[in-house]
């Protein structure tokens, strides 16, 4: 897999330009929107397609986190591990190039998803159940309009449940699972490779989303947002040096 930071930063402003044209400005965009969700919704029960609450927000919402959350976990352990090795003076030039991927990757997980929550809270959209169409209070305001709920109180664009899942491309820019740092010499599985982690991301990402629409948590266009943005604050961080070019190249 090539990777090219033009073609990356050229699809990003393409696919951003239609996306800002199309489900923010055109009226075409929020009513694919609000049809694909009436698909979902039954007007007889008031209810979408899978509960917000009981086992399918355990397993579909609050599980998931939670599995991500292991991910952030386990890379701190090697963080914390890196530490012990410098203070036992054990930590040679071997394990330089681990840690920094292991630093790169941590950082990267935790600044998306508060840079996501920051953008969702200022956005300050409302989910299709809080809108009056679909069993909740309000009628719809789009990104540029005037919110009748305040400020800061909604916060459901862009899509940040799948956000967390295509997170998981952290792992492809810092070139696919780093090794564990007491264990260097263990070779990299194909299924922990820079390419397999870009699947991941868009399964987890897809699966987690659509979750989330279902349960009418959000329109499809929030979810391609979500997408937009984790790229683009990879290719931010890429900008600023905290991925290697090396790390994207070697697979």
């Amino acid at each position: 897999m090539v990777f090219s930071s033009k073609r990356i930063w050229l699809g990003l402003l393409v696919t951003g330009s239609f996306l800002l044209w199309f489900t923010e400005t055109s009226p075409m965009g929020h009513a694919f929107d609000v049809a694909f969700s009436n698909l979902l919704f039954n007007q007889s029960t008031q209810t979408f397609a899978l509960p917000h609450s009981g086992w399918v927000e355990r397993i579909g919402h609050d599980w998931m986190q939670q599995l991500l959350r292991l991910i952030l976990v386990f890379a701190l352990i090697q963080l914390v591990y890196a530490g012990y090795l410098k203070i036992s003076n054990r930590f040679d030039t071997n394990h330089v190039d681990a840690f920094r991927r292991w630093l790169a990757l941590f950082v990267a997980c935790v600044l998306i998803s508060l840079l996501i929550q920051q953008i969702k809270k200022s956005t300050n959209i409302a989910c299709p159940w809080n809108l009056s169409q679909f069993g909740g209070s309000w009628l719809y305001a789009g990104l540029f309009d005037a919110k009748p709920w305040g400020v800061h109180k909604m916060a459901c664009w862009p899509a940040g449940f799948g956000a967390s899942g295509f997170t998981l491309l952290s792992f492809a820019f810092v070139g696919g699972w780093p090794p564990s740092l007491w264990r260097l010499q263990r070779p990299q599985p194909s299924y922990l490779s820079r390419k397999s982690f870009v699947w991941y991301a868009l399964i987890a990402g897809t699966l987690f989303g659509t979750v989330r629409i279902l349960q009418g948590g959000h329109f499809l266009s929030h979810q391609l947002w979500a997408l937009w943005w984790v790229v683009f604050l990879h290719m931010i961080l890429y900008q600023v040096k905290l991925f290697k070019k090396q790390w994207l190249v070697n697979e």
